[in-house]
């Protein structure tokens, strides 16, 4: 997002223009008003208020504050709120998962990211790159997890897979 002399970005210029004004538009506006403003926490309670109305970009602008505040337990919520919509984000949530088991071998977050992936695999969404680490999960971690045969073959038939 950019603001130039004063225009907000084409998204935001495209939803006031059509006389829309909905929680999209005001979710942009307040995250651009987090780079102008001293009262980043006011601006983060609009946000809730605007992500409980329906606006994903109120999640978006939430995910990034608490990015460059370096709070990652806030920036984790974020993509739970937002996996909760998209299916597809348990893949990156799961990602998220293993690079906390990575820094600290807490092994429940190995089973965290296998729940989220399972959970992109329920709604259609486990791609091949993700049924491949799937498979490198049960390789390496194969006695503390369970995986049926029959499950196994169907991973690896996953990644055999091209789209």
């Amino acid at each position: 997002l950019a603001c130039v002399d004063g225009v907000y970005t084409k998204y935001v210029v495209v939803e006031l223009s059509q006389g829309t004004g909905g929680v999209q538009a005001k979710a942009v506006k307040a995250i651009m008003g987090c780079y102008e403003s001293e009262d980043e926490a006011a601006l983060m309670e609009v946000l809730r208020g605007l992500e409980a109305e329906g606006s994903e970009m109120a999640i978006i602008g939430q995910w990034m504050y608490y990015g460059q505040v370096s709070d990652k337990a806030k920036q984790e919520e974020c993509y739970v709120r937002f996996a909760e919509n998209y299916p597809a984000f348990n893949l990156l949530l799961g990602d998220l998962y293993l690079k906390k088991y990575a820094e600290c071998k807490d092994f429940s977050y190995v089973r965290k990211a296998i729940e989220c992936f399972y959970e992109a695999d329920s709604h259609g969404m486990l791609c091949r790159r993700y049924a491949g680490r799937l498979v490198g999960l049960y390789d390496c971690y194969g006695s503390e997890i369970e995986c049926s045969d029959k499950e196994l073959a169907r991973l690896k038939k996953l990644t055999a897979v091209r789209r």
